[in-house]
């Protein structure tokens, strides 16, 4: 039988009022405390999230948990990077310090990891969403179960694009370099294709590991409006997955890629990239372009008439500020 062991990576900024609920999820599952560790990365917090965490860890005497305080701000995809270059155990898993572990399910996965044939590289898993009024959803990903390569997996599977649904194999990210991109928002989806592609081996188990608070997360990252820096990292997060695109050799895992490219350009248009304002509309038109190979034909002329394609868009300001505040007004 296999040796197992488990490092869980949360990056901290201002968690307060949520990381003892985290750690709380994880410390209360029915596993050993030498068969995991706890690495939190506090990334320039100015709240009392520090004293939180080394109270909690005085007062329990936990000896599996660390923190390691950041000297300057290099956001999620930073702090988890430092994670995974800080743990020691065979495979990591992210979780955000606003979100749980579902009840007792570190032992149900390090159980599946210890009986599995081959040292699997990725595992995905399902995930309990709560949301306003602590209404509850089990999200699955309706999945093969069979064990494939990374490249079959991107082509015939379901892809959640959030780090916190896999659990991954420490070598195997290290070995290939699999760090997410520092300093930007949306590091999430090429972090993702990067890994898919490169695992030898990944397969989905039809756990409930998880539980995300979308209502703690809606105020932050993920809330994008009229926020020019937030929209460019978006764009420039389509930008990491045409390169990704351009570099991979299998006709079908690349179209997989393209396509996501295309949706993440289609999607920022559709709901962000309106909202700029008149001169930002045409900079970042011109900055941005979507790739070549394409099949969207709005795409196309995206790029084939960036001014033309931001005059429309100029023109269409009014008209979709309006259809936003008639969707609002029908919530009610």
């Amino acid at each position: 039988m296999k040796d197992i062991s488990l490092s869980i990576i949360i990056p901290v900024y201002n968690g307060e009022l949520l990381i003892t609920r985290c750690l709380d999820s994880i410390y209360s599952q029915a596993i050993a405390n030498n068969l995991f560790e706890v690495v939190c990365i506090n990334d320039c917090s100015t709240d009392n999230t520090v004293y939180v965490i080394d109270n909690y860890k005085r007062q329990k005497q936990l000896e599996n948990l660390k923190v390691i305080n950041h000297s300057h701000n290099t956001r999620q995809g930073g702090a988890r990077n430092t994670g995974v270059r800080n743990a020691v155990n065979d495979y990591i898993i992210f979780m955000d310090h606003d979100d749980e572990l579902a009840q007792n399910s570190l032992g149900t996965i390090l159980h599946f990891l210890i009986e599995s044939s081959c040292n699997l590289d990725i595992i995905s898993i399902d995930y309990v969403s709560v949301g306003k009024g602590e209404i509850r959803r089990i999200c699955n990903s309706s999945n093969s179960l069979h064990i494939m390569d990374g490249k079959s997996y991107i082509k015939t599977q379901q892809i959640p694009w959030v780090p916190w649904m896999y659990i991954y194999r420490r070598e195997f990210l290290l070995n290939n370099n699999l760090l997410f991109e520092e300093n930007v928002r949306f590091e999430d989806v090429d972090f993702i294709i990067k890994c898919t592609l490169k695992a030898q081996w990944i397969v989905h188990v039809p756990l409930v590991f998880y539980t995300y608070y979308s209502e703690a997360s809606c105020s932050q990252t993920s809330n994008v409006g009229n926020d020019k820096v937030k929209i460019i990292d978006m764009l420039k997060t389509s930008e990491r997955i045409r390169t990704i695109y351009e570099n991979e050799p299998d006709p079908g895992a690349a179209q997989v890629v393209l396509d996501q490219h295309s949706f993440g350009f289609l999607s920022n248009i559709k709901r962000y990239m309106w909202r700029l304002r008149t001169r930002e509309i045409y900079k970042v038109v011109k900055e941005f372009q979507p790739s070549s190979d394409c099949r969207s034909p709005i795409l196309r002329f995206y790029r084939s008439y960036p001014i033309g394609f931001a005059s429309i868009l100029v023109v269409l300001k009014p008209l979709l500020y309006v259809v936003g505040s008639l969707k609002r007004l029908m919530r009610f």
